[in-house]
């Protein structure tokens, strides 16, 4: 008998994951405003572009031993707070040092958030006896909704208040939520007598885990070129206006957030390697479209359909995480996410020196290379991910 109400749950991981849909658009969305205030370079400005993924990649890291030993309750209540003091740092910062420490902040709290809730969904899905790749991919909805609502406040209320104004209301919003997650009873954490980090260091060496994560590596890494470079390939390469190549970006959101919604039905019908192999080779004839293609409306389709094709990749194989690792859930979830932050990382600093070395065309094949990568991976290991 469970302790806990599932709906109420799952709807605390959603509010989540808007959280950290929220944290992933927050530094894109405020970057020039704060490179004026400051007076900033853009070497300056990369730190920030660094601290920010690598506070992801330590919240992403840290969460699953935690979790599993204390639960989720707690966990995901400092991450809300972490991210809020973070938001609240951005707003009031003064000194860039304090600017630093707040994206870094932020990170840790989103990561937290990323690799809590998609554990936590994955818990109580398997404890409920319900597909994980369902409630995983509804859950990623939320991250859309969230990554759209910083640009969407910025851009309907520039003008009107500062972004330090907006980014204030918006900190004091997200700790409005911390309060209905003091009430409520979260699943019981699995492994209460002690720390299970020896289990997750060994956990690294595991290679059925060590499968899945290279293909979230490889995957991970074309969503992150993707996401920061596109809009400079667009308007270089391909000769989009800036309005143009920033609603390619939108349409990509658009594309993964109502996929995502229609995946909650197909999961239910529909075998999960058909949904991967089917969202590999939607990626790669898209990219193909970008290609070869020049024409606007063929741009705007294939970046639509990029994103249609990513919404089913990440719940998959979380998916195979949880039916593999029942006790070791969150850890080994938290080695999984881990190990695709760090694919984001790595591909976005070899992009962006493919880019100064060869120019930004480099894209192309860099987001080529990424998702050939994931397909040859399940491909070359089918029998492990059955």
């Amino acid at each position: 008998m469970q302790s806990y109400n599932f709906t109420k749950v799952f709807s605390a991981a959603c509010l989540g994951m808007l959280v950290f849909g929220v944290v992933m658009l927050t530094l894109g969305s405020v970057l020039p405003d704060v490179m004026l205030k400051f007076n900033i370079d853009e070497l300056a400005a990369g730190s920030l572009a660094s601290l920010l993924p690598l506070g992801i990649l330590v919240g992403s890291i840290i969460f699953g031993p935690v979790v599993d030993k204390y639960s989720y309750k707690y966990f995901l209540i400092g991450c809300f707070i972490c991210v809020t003091v973070g938001m609240f740092g951005i707003a009031e910062a003064k000194a860039f040092v304090v600017l630093q420490l707040a994206f870094f902040l932020i990170g840790i709290g989103g990561g937290g958030l990323n690799g809590a809730t998609n554990a936590l969904v994955a818990d109580i899905s398997r404890a409920h006896q319900k597909k994980e790749s369902v409630y995983l991919s509804a859950l990623g909805i939320f991250f859309g909704v969230g990554a759209l609502l910083v640009p969407s406040l910025l851009g309907l209320f520039t003008g009107i208040y500062d972004y330090e104004d907006i980014l204030f209301f918006l900190s004091g919003g997200i700790l409005i939520l911390v309060i209905p997650l003091l009430f409520l009873e979260f699943p019981q954490p699995k492994l209460a007598r002690r720390l299970p980090l020896v289990e997750g260091l060994r956990l690294f060496k595991n290679p059925a885990l060590l499968v899945l994560a290279s293909i979230l590596f490889f995957h991970a890494a074309f969503e992150g070129v993707f996401n920061n470079w596109s809009t400079v390939f667009m308007e270089r390469n391909k000769g989009l206006g800036q309005s143009q190549a920033l609603a390619c970006l939108s349409l990509y959101i658009g594309g993964l957030t109502v996929a995502r919604l229609f995946l909650v039905a197909l999961f239910r019908v529909v075998r999960d390697e058909i949904i991967l192999l089917t969202s590999i080779l939607l990626m790669m004839s898209a990219l193909t479209l970008i290609i070869v293609s020049d024409g606007i409306g063929i741009i705007f389709l294939a970046v639509t359909l990029i994103g249609v094709g990513t919404a089913g990749i990440f719940p998959v194989i979380l998916g195979y995480v949880s039916r593999l690792y029942d006790e070791l859930r969150a850890t080994a979830i938290g080695v999984v996410i881990f190990l695709a932050v760090l694919g984001n990382i790595l591909l976005n600093v070899i992009m962006g020196f493919l880019a100064k070395t060869m120019g930004i065309g480099a894209y192309q094949w860099l987001l080529a290379f990424c998702i050939c990568s994931v397909l040859v991976i399940v491909l070359l290991r089918k029998r492990t991910l059955n």
